[in-house]
């Protein structure tokens, strides 16, 4: 037993070193990691700006081939006819949602205190309040297709 016990030599200089080594490596892996996040959020913004980059994107998708547009009376809401039939795009609660044939409720872009559209010549404005009261703006080339 006694042999046993004077073979193991314990913990040595050479053990500490390498796991000083392993522990810095960790850590300077760390720290790239964390300055690869600052700049990819640099560069992609938040999830709200990302947000409103996908919503005007798929408006103005949606607005390429209309053969109709109109908007309500005090500009709070923009109805159009396309292949998929009449669709509206409005204000509900906090949400700008899309109906399809007046039916349904697809959200396209939350946290808005109010919206405004208007119609020049062949662009439709559009101007939303959020809730923090950051002013967005977007024009949108409105396709026009008469048959």
């Amino acid at each position: 037993m006694l042999r046993l016990l004077k073979r193991e030599s314990g913990y040595t200089l050479l053990d500490s070193l390498f796991q000083l080594i392993i522990a810095f490596t960790f850590l300077h892996l760390l720290v790239l990691f964390f300055y690869w996040k600052q700049t990819i959020e640099q560069h992609y913004g938040t999830a709200a700006s990302t947000e409103w980059e996908l919503f005007t994107a798929e408006l103005q998708t949606s607005l390429a081939h209309v053969e109709s547009i109109s908007l309500s009376a005090d500009g709070q809401a923009l109805m159009y006819v396309n292949e998929r039939g009449v669709q509206t795009i409005s204000l509900s609660g906090t949400v700008i949602r899309r109906t399809v044939d007046f039916q349904g409720h697809i959200p396209l872009f939350t946290n808005i205190r109010s919206l405004q559209f208007s119609l020049e010549e062949e662009m439709v404005r559009l101007t939303i309040v959020t809730l923090d009261e950051k002013i967005k703006e977007r024009r949108f080339a409105i396709g026009l297709f008469p048959e």
